[in-house]
């Protein structure tokens, strides 16, 4: 499948419509029908947005690796770079999930560590 079949995928598996789509990522609703049939292809912010609204990997919407991001606000700033690279590394999204978890317990107990006040 091509970015197009996953971007119609994704609006589908949502139930909407191309124009709710469109509108909820600032494009027309035209647009988004050339991008669904793979005759034009979404630019590197359009494809942002698409990942960002339905939670998915840009990488997801260009290659077909599913990565879905987590929606938890103490995910924010560590899901991007991290999970894409446990993505291609083949980890499962449980695998990736808690080494993601870690990953932000390790830096919250250095931040604890190194933020005391000192006497």
């Amino acid at each position: 499948m091509e970015y197009g079949g996953r971007i119609a995928q994704l609006r589908e598996e949502n139930n909407m419509t191309q124009e709710e789509l469109a509108e909820a990522i600032g494009i027309t609703r035209a647009a988004l029908s050339h991008y669904e049939k793979n005759r034009r292809e979404p630019d590197y912010e359009i494809t942002t947005r698409i990942a960002n609204y339905f939670k998915v990997s840009t990488d997801w919407i260009i290659n077909g690796n599913k990565l879905p991001i987590p929606d938890d606000p103490k995910y924010k700033g560590y899901s991007g770079a991290l999970t894409e690279e446990y993505a291609r590394r083949g980890l499962s999204p449980e695998s990736q999930r808690e080494l993601l978890e870690a990953g932000i317990r390790a830096v919250e107990e250095a931040r604890k560590r190194y933020n005391k006040p000192r006497k």
